[in-house]
């Protein structure tokens, strides 16, 4: 079979950012390539692969060798734009249907590697051999053999390839799976090691961004439940967002940690990740101690990935939090006293001990505290990673109060309080001693974050604070109690909710104009003309003196309604009613006093802007009482504290 090759015309060079037509088997090399068709957004591709080379035992296939063979794919920088999942001790495999990235690939033309790799459980991965194609010239030519070249190899005697892949399946897929707001993964491991006496391992797990922050802290972004006495651990799913490590390309480190009743938790091994390759169920990443270097060390177990999929939910970003409702308290903690337990109570500070945010009451005579809930509040935290130093006290008469233990823990951190509900404090001063494990534990039976409004969950507007139309969105006690009498605050007229002001300068305040004809929208929703000898149902009625109810429609009065006989003039005075006022008092000239308008003076005019939040026309938020709508001010539980000069702190 004949093979077309694009050749450079004399005085150019061939550009490495694009690929020529390859040949069957040597899968492509450099060159000039038409630009097609765009393609879809990402593809579900499915390989095989022929007489793969051994590179596991012997590496002799008529000994027993064989691979642990799986797929990588990689743009032109290298980045991973697909992988498949590891197919054991094969080396003629058929993997399951991977997906690739077509975006991530650089587009259709652009220049994409397949590499075949042998899976090591010490976790270096020998490459077994690469094919370099275009992504469009792969996906167009199914069933095609392309030779698995190992370079390194490519020129000694009688090697001439390390396997053939070929590309059975091409689906496209308009929607890719890292386009996904949020993921679910289900993690298990195999083969931990063992880390307690009793011949077992109590193993939990923890993800943290493969970064730092401030003084060079990884930056926690889940911790799980610990499994008792379980080698072999399957834990319970997690929803993840991945704009907490910079979407699916971002590094993460997963550690597996063996559980310890004291607080000292024993590393069982770790491993460093792209989110994009958790995305492969079955696949396998070694846990490696780093701290482990004996001949012959492999790995400390593996963890396998037996569930990813796009979430129906995405997880609660409390970092839009404005503050958190936090109850604390203390387990176990050490005495301090000669002749009773501790009166302890707790102070936290932001980072170090420079900057005190928190000072709780004092308990007499208890290891086990259960202090009263307090709000931490972002404005003065910083960030939900920022470290927080959490101080327990043993208050004393004379002001020496002195140091039960610390320990420091990010609001983050503490947003996991459910699967691991306490942290050991630690003495500084006894942290040498010999068999000193802790001081006691920080437990945390509550932690709420409050967001903007004072609500329970995120607001679903993008921006803090939003623009209203209308009243502000109601807190967790709804809106202020309405003036007394009949109706209270009128129902929104529609899904809109309460209506805007009236069209001209913002702050002008007051109800708009009668939507039509008629009159002012009642409670039942149907218009009720005015002079129809009632007021609309929940609106002030007419003969109260002075009702501090709503503000006085802006402009003037509706036109005055047809007249049998006279259209377009007001109908004359009822017998036995007053006259109207004169020109220019209120009401209108020859308007008729029952329709329903109370008398001049009942409405108060229209606040002015002021108050929270700042959108004019509406009261500012009540000093105190049982509307919720918004935070109340911190309140100072304790004098200050200052550093006596015994070290600890002093009221």
């Amino acid at each position: 079979m004949s093979v077309l090759r694009a050749i450079p015309q004399p005085g150019t060079v061939p550009q490495p950012g694009t690929f020529g037509t390859s040949s069957t088997l040597m899968g492509g090399g450099y060159g000039t390539q038409p630009q097609g068709p765009p393609g879809p957004r990402a593809f579900k591709l499915t390989f095989r692969a022929e007489d793969l080379e051994a590179k596991d035992g012997t590496r002799i296939k008529m000994f027993g060798a064989t691979s642990d063979p799986f797929v990588i794919v990689k743009n032109s920088s290298g980045r991973i734009c697909g992988k498949s999942s590891v197919i054991m001790r094969n080396l003629n495999p058929s993997w399951p249907p991977f997906e690739l990235d077509v975006l991530q690939c650089g587009g259709m033309d652009s220049p994409v590697t397949f590499e075949v790799m042998d899976w090591d459980s010490d976790g270096v991965n020998e490459s077994i051999g690469i094919v370099r194609v275009t992504l469009r010239e792969m996906t167009t030519n199914l069933n095609t053999p392309r030779q698995v070249i190992n370079y390194a190899k490519r020129g000694r005697a009688f090697y001439t390839h390390s396997g053939r892949l070929i590309l059975t399946g091409a689906e496209p897929i308009n929607v890719a799976l890292a386009d996904s707001k949020a993921f679910t993964f289900v993690f298990e491991a195999q083969g931990l090691s063992i880390k307690d006496i009793s011949g077992s391992s109590d193993p939990f797990f923890e993800i943290h961004k493969a970064g730092t922050i401030g003084t060079g802290a990884k930056v926690l972004l889940y911790r799980s439940k610990h499994v008792m006495r379980n080698l072999n651990p399957r834990w319970d799913p997690l929803e993840f967002d991945p704009r907490q490590c910079g979407g699916v390309d971002g590094q993460l480190i997963i550690s597996v940690i063996d559980w310890d009743s004291s607080g000292a938790h024993d590393m069982i091994g770790s491993t460093t990740v792209a989110l994009r390759e958790l995305l492969i169920p079955g696949s396998r990443f070694p846990l490696i101690d780093s701290s482990i270097s004996r001949p012959g060390y492999r790995n400390s177990g593996i963890l396998c990935i037996t569930e990813a999929k796009p979430s129906t939910t995405v997880p609660v970003d409390i970092s839009l939090a404005v503050e958190f409702i936090v109850q604390a308290g203390g387990a176990k903690l050490a005495s301090r006293d000669v002749f009773s337990k501790s009166d302890p109570f707790l102070v936290v500070y932001k980072g170090n001990t420079s900057s005190k945010l928190y000072a709780s009451e004092e308990y007499m005579n208890n290891p086990n505290p259960t202090f009263r809930e307090f709000r931490l509040n972002m404005g003065q935290v910083g960030t939900i990673d920022t470290p927080l130093t959490w101080q327990f006290w043993d208050w004393d008469g004379n002001g020496r109060h002195d140091l039960i233990g610390e320990c420091i823990v990010s609001l983050r951190e503490l947003s996991f309080w459910r699967n691991e509900p306490q942290w050991r404090i630690r003495d500084p001063t006894r942290a040498h001693l010999p068999g000193y494990h802790n001081s006691g534990f920080l437990v945390i039976s509550k932690f709420e974050p409050v967001y903007p409004g004072g609500l329970s969950s995120p607001p679903s507007f993008g921006s803090y604070p939003p623009t209203y139309t209308g009243y502000p969105p109601p807190g967790p006690g709804g809106y202020p109690p309405g003036p007394p009498g009949p109706g209270g605050y009128p129902p929104p007229p529609g899904p809109g909710g309460y209506p805007p002001g009236p069209p001209g300068p913002p702050g002008t305040g007051g109800y708009p104009p009668p939507p039509g004809p008629g009159g002012y929208l009642s409670n039942s929703g149907t218009f009720r003309p005015p002079g129809n000898g009632a007021p609309p149902p929940g609106y002030p009625p007419y003969n109260t003196p002075a009702f501090p109810g709503y503000p006085p429609p802006p402009g003037a009065y509706p036109p005055y309604p047809p007249y049998p006989g006279q259209p377009g003039q007001p109908p004359p005075n009822q017998p036995g009613q007053p006259p109207p006022p004169p020109q220019g008092v209120y009401p209108p000239p020859g308007y008729p006093p029952y329709g329903g308008y109370p008398p001049p003076g009942a409405y108060p005019p229209p606040p002015q802007p002021q108050g929270y939040p700042p959108y004019g026309g509406y009261p500012p938020p009540p000093p105190q009482g049982p509307y919720t709508g918004y935070p109340p001010p911190p309140q100072q539980q304790h004098p200050p504290l200052s550093s006596s000069t015994t070290g600890g702190p002093t009221w």
